[in-house]
């Protein structure tokens, strides 16, 4: 192998050890409400990426992957918004730090309506940073 090719070589392979240990690891909990401990497990672990399926049931949110399963200590207040306004509240978590995917599982409208009013009641959730 010739002098040129050696030095190529070796620049692509510090270039893929800088790209690859230089990233933040993404890490996402997929149904995370399956989990013994759902939110805290999954921030514990490093996960940046929660995703939570939900149901709107008599102006209750619950969580659960299928609405046979849904049960009235799961709700989406209960494991989710006390859970965040706790660790904001602990400076575990930064707004920027963590993203909530919402899977609606029920009539998109009048369940994103009232997903707005749970979270609306926790201020530090939706607090502007200054």
């Amino acid at each position: 192998m010739c002098l040129h090719l050696k030095k190529i070589t070796g620049f692509i392979v510090l270039l893929f050890v800088a790209t690859v240990f230089g990233q933040t690891t993404k890490v996402h909990s997929h149904n995370d409400y399956e989990q013994k401990v759902p939110f805290w497990y999954a921030l514990g672990s490093g996960a940046n990426s929660i995703e939570v399926d939900v149901f709107l049931e008599n102006n209750e949110l619950f969580v659960a992957h299928d609405k046979k399963n849904i049960t009235k200590e799961r709700t989406f207040e209960s494991l989710y918004l006390n859970s965040i306004d706790k660790a904001l509240g602990m400076n575990m978590i930064t707004q920027e730090s963590l993203q909530i995917l919402i899977d609606i599982k029920t009539d998109a409208k009048t369940t994103l309506q009232q997903i707005v009013k749970s979270i609306e009641k926790y201020p530090a959730l939706t607090a502007q940073k200054k």
